[in-house]
């Protein structure tokens, strides 16, 4: 699963906008929409989505090399 695709599924699951999910994470706009264009979020940044979220930290790594 592509972690960028993945992070735009989970956040309107949640029913979270861009900012909404920005604000609860405590990161910028722009590093979620570089993770949601592909970018492997950095560990702290993925925990705190992860959290936010509620889902497994490794949700953004899964299968990152198996396509």
């Amino acid at each position: 699963m592509d972690p960028g695709k993945e992070l735009v599924r989970l956040r309107k699951e949640k029913g979270l906008t861009l900012k909404a999910l920005t604000e609860l994470a405590g990161t910028t706009l722009d590093y979620i929409w570089a993770i949601d264009h592909g970018k492997l979020p950095g560990i702290e940044v993925a925990s705190k989505l992860a959290r936010v979220l509620d889902v497994p930290l490794d949700v953004f790594w899964a299968n990152k090399s198996a396509k």
